[in-house]
């Protein structure tokens, strides 16, 4: 009856053997053999995937990056004691240590990530500044190795150097005998370097630059932040005038005044002095505090109030002269002048020059320069006061008439 079944329903594959239940079982049940078959193998691959999936992560090498310092600050610069090469300012350097430790040799190839500068080499650093990253000294495993720039893990650069420094999104990978190299403990110094353009110095207020990078080890490694800032302020400068800034005329008769012309009186001289931290250029701005009394017209007039009767008293003038100031150690001065927007100066000459309300004046080292005001630490001068009243028949006389100018004197940073 077996016989006659197997017969009935023989397997395409394989003969059967009446004496072997399991034999029996498999011909009988040659689709179920099949699947039985297929989950096997299916099974075995599931088993060797997982395997090798375990193999790999086990493999990944487990690192440890050390930077002795990830906030880079500058600090607080004075302006006008930078280096300037090139119409760019050095707003200096910081040197970094750097450490990576890896359980098994690896990949040591570094890339900084951070927003590049299209103009130059180097990374953005805030409003006209720039950074620089430089690696040098670089141990991997205990000996010495050279550096070259690649833009993915594994590639071989074109040439490399001890020093090098990052550019954009390249990375710098360790060359030995001219190949790529693994390695466990890595050793290196970086050092940071931070400019920015001259004309972001020529400000009045405080000026202040931030960036900020990331240091990574290999796609996907380990990795740190770094970092930056720099401010600077603009030097200070205290202005001073002899007696307390206050020129006494005295009293003055009516029958010393002209009834129809006007009067000018006795020149009155004040000692004028600025004092700075450090050597800085800068001009001296004048502001009519009585503006609009002044009896003649014209940005040199400062006005000295107005009567009982709300007429002008008169006006008076100030002025500064070469050969009555002294500034440092330079033997000579000369005089330039330029409109409050300081755009451009006049030839420096030497002489009088007298202040005005639409100008700024300042005194430089070189004569005929139209570059503007010297870098000045110590300024002493005379500042000379010419007043001048007003006729008679212009004022109301029979009251007692009080003097009232007022000026004030600013030093503005060039």
């Amino acid at each position: 009856m077996n016989l006659t079944i197997m017969k009935q329903f023989r397997p395409s594959v394989g003969q059967c053997e009446t004496g072997n239940m399991i034999k029996k079982f498999v011909c009988l049940n040659p689709q179920l053999s099949s699947w039985m078959l297929r989950t096997s193998m299916l099974g075995s691959l599931l088993v060797a995937g997982f395997t090798q999936a375990n193999l790999a992560v086990a493999q990944t090498p487990e690192c440890t990056m050390t930077l002795n310092n990830s906030d880079i600050d500058f600090g607080q610069l004075n302006r006008n004691l930078l280096t300037r090469t090139q119409q760019r300012v050095s707003l200096g350097q910081r040197t970094l240590n750097l450490s990576v430790k890896c359980d098994t040799p690896t990949d040591m190839t570094l890339f900084y990530r951070a927003a590049a500068n299209i103009n130059q080499p180097g990374y953005i650093f805030g409003a006209g500044g720039h950074y620089q990253l430089n690696l040098r000294d670089v141990t991997l495993d205990g000996q010495q190795v050279t550096l070259g720039h690649v833009s993915a893990s594994g590639q071989l650069p074109a040439n490399s150097e001890s020093s090098l420094a990052w550019e954009g999104d390249q990375g710098i990978t360790m060359i030995r005998d001219g190949k790529p190299m693994n390695g466990s403990h890595l050793h290196a110094t970086i050092d940071v370097s931070a400019s920015a353009q001259e004309s972001q110095l020529k400000l009045r207020n405080a000026t202040e630059w931030q960036g900020s990078g990331r240091l990574e080890l290999a796609p996907g490694g380990e990795s740190r932040y770094l970092n930056l800032r720099a401010r600077t302020l603009p030097v200070s400068c205290v202005p001073m005038l002899s007696h307390g800034g206050t020129v006494k005329l005295g009293k003055i008769s009516h029958r010393d005044l002209s009834v129809n012309e006007s009067k000018k009186l006795q020149s009155r001289n004040i000692q004028l002095s600025v004092a700075c931290e450090a050597p800085v250029s800068f001009a001296l701005k004048t502001i009519d505090n009585q503006l609009g009394t002044a009896a003649r017209s014209g940005n040199e007039q400062f006005g000295l109030g107005n009567d009982s009767s709300a007429n002008p008293i008169g006006s008076y003038t100030l002025s500064i002269d070469s050969a009555s100031s002294q500034a440092d150690s330079h033997a000579d001065l000369y005089l330039t002048q330029a409109p409050l927007s300081a755009s451009s100066w006049s030839e420096a000459v030497s002489g009088r020059m007298a202040l005005s309300k639409d100008s700024l004046s300042g005194f430089t080292t070189r004569a005929g320069s139209n570059t503007g005001p010297s870098p000045i630490e110590q300024l002493n001068t005379l500042l000379t006061v010419d007043v001048e009243i007003a006729p008679t028949r212009a004022l109301n006389v029979s009251d007692e008439i009080e003097i009232k100018g007022s000026a004030t004197i600013e030093v503005f940073y060039i």
